[in-house]
């Protein structure tokens, strides 16, 4: 990641979970062990939030949950 930030090169970063699934601000206790915004990809992939460009975000309506 350093690498690529200092060669000002894109990076494409997804993640699968969402804001009702953060250790912070999701619905206890369904919640994974991290903070899932972009606040979780900034600290748990190094970037520099001053080189972020542009944030897009794909929602839903509604919550889902999975088994039980």
């Amino acid at each position: 990641m350093a690498s690529a930030q200092k060669s000002n090169t894109n990076i494409l970063v997804e993640g699968a979970n969402a804001l009702m699934l953060d250790i912070d601000y999701g619905t206890y206790p369904f919640v994974t062990s991290s903070a899932t915004g972009t606040g979780g990809a900034i600290s748990g992939l190094g970037l520099s939030p001053f080189k972020i460009k542009h944030i897009i975000g794909v929602v839903k309506a509604y919550t889902t949950r999975v088994g039980g």
